[in-house]
């Protein structure tokens, strides 16, 4: 929660999917009952690991946002050097190994996690809920567009809106 004095009123700026006991009912965001946390393989998209998971079931980019939490990475992955704040769309995530973030469990608080998104050196812990009880709470949670290196020099982050 941030709060920023507005001339003599004060305005709150608040997460919706973790404040829900500040916000009246129709404005929070809260974990659909369904929910059920599932483990993509390498490289897979949450999308695809949660059309796989189970008939009926799906990933929901708003959910996602509730797998995002290193505690509950540290329940279904080993992350063996703990957890570490990274941008991306293709977060909640595991490096099982490599030289930077080997054995780290990636999450964010700088990005949205999207189910379409995967990384092929990453393993995906995604939200899994019935498609019948998703509800459309007008979020559209923008993309990050990864720099690419051109040469010696490096492109600057971008967010986009998604149309």
């Amino acid at each position: 929660m941030l709060s920023i004095p507005v001339s003599s009123n004060e305005v709150l700026l608040v997460d919706r999917r973790h404040a829900a006991a500040l916000l009246p009912a129709q404005l929070a965001v809260a974990p659909n009952p369904t929910g059920v946390l599932v483990k993509a393989e390498k490289g897979i998209p949450c999308s695809a690991a949660c059309a796989s998971y189970q008939r009926g079931y799906g990933c929901n980019d708003v959910q996602m946002e509730f797998a995002n939490d290193c505690n509950k990475m540290k329940e279904a992955f080993p992350c063996e050097r703990g957890c570490w704040n990274e941008v991306g769309n293709d977060i909640p995530a595991y490096v099982e190994s490599g030289e930077q973030y080997g054995g780290m469990c990636l999450v964010s608080t700088d990005s949205f996690p999207l189910c379409d998104s995967a990384n092929k050196g990453t393993q995906r812990l995604c939200m899994c809920v019935r498609e019948d009880s998703i509800v459309d709470y007008g979020i559209k949670t923008p993309v990050v567009k990864v720099p690419k290196k051109k040469g010696n020099s490096t492109e600057k982050l971008r967010v986009v809106s998604r149309k």
